[in-house]
């Protein structure tokens, strides 16, 4: 159990793709480290994905997931 190196109670990761996004690589990666090395319990992700893909509207991408905060 980490004796945590840091007082931060939530971590955020965000973050866009130009097609469908992995959350095994990147975000996996943030949260396995914040939550078992630096004793932060909470990890969230933010994305916007899809943005490069013929026939999506990107603009209306984003700003769904921002409304959606």
């Amino acid at each position: 159990m980490p004796h945590g190196l840091c007082k931060a109670d939530e971590i955020i990761y965000v973050t866009t793709a130009g097609g469908p996004y992995i959350s095994d690589y990147g975000f996996g990666y943030i949260k396995d480290l914040a939550q078992n090395y630096l004793g932060i319990p909470k990890a969230t992700l933010i994305k916007a994905e899809m943005l490069d893909v013929e026939g999506c509207n990107a603009d209306e991408i984003v700003e769904k997931v921002i409304l959606e905060l």
